[in-house]
């Protein structure tokens, strides 16, 4: 039986950082949709294809052209893509070590911490949503949506993050800057 299976993964061009890497820029569209053409087996297990049949491919990369679109009318996109930029900057500031860098002890987010989020085992599948069509009397296409994929590890990488040598991020960020805060005070922009 011929599967056609789609799934979110993120979609950065690449990160760029100032030269003292005390400003990171997030560089692309955050979100993407892939696909593959799988088989399924008389018992039923998956078989990986690798690829994706013209009109399956068709369909991940228009949702991808037209995720800004459909974050308007269907806001659960718009926080899929919030929680891929979280994931990345959480990668990057574990990567660069940007509290060791700054003193920060990580009181409050950190081992021990005044704040601890609840913990449970991350889930390696979840159930699929599928439907699926018998064309002919004997083929079956049955169509697979849903999945979540996220490696920021390359992306966050040291040696994968782009130094702005034009000055631009220094500039901004030196601009940005609030000209009093109280030195217990967030400040985010």
């Amino acid at each position: 039986m011929n599967v056609l299976r789609w799934w979110f993964t993120l979609n950065y061009d690449s990160l760029a950082a100032t030269e003292s890497r005390n400003a990171f820029e997030l560089h692309g569209p955050g979100v993407k949709v892939l696909s593959e053409n799988e088989m399924l087996t008389e018992r039923g297990e998956r078989v990986h294809t690798g690829g994706s049949d013209d009109l399956t491919k068709r369909f991940a990369e228009s949702f991808t052209k037209h995720f800004d679109k459909l974050t308007t009318k269907y806001p659960i996109y718009a926080e899929l893509r919030n929680v891929f930029d979280l994931a990345l900057v959480a990668a990057v500031i574990q990567s660069h070590d940007l509290p060791g860098q700054v003193g920060w002890h990580l009181t409050h987010f950190g081992p021990g911490g005044d704040y601890s989020p609840a913990l449970a085992t991350a889930p390696k599948e979840v159930e699929s949503v599928m439907n699926h069509r018998v064309i002919s009397g004997k083929h079956v296409i049955a169509a697979v949506s849903g999945g979540v994929r996220v490696e920021t590890t390359s992306l966050a990488a040291k040696d994968a993050v782009k130094t702005d040598t034009y000055g631009l991020m220094s500039s901004e960020r030196g601009a940005s800057q609030p000209k009093q805060l109280d030195r217990r005070a967030w400040w985010w922009d």
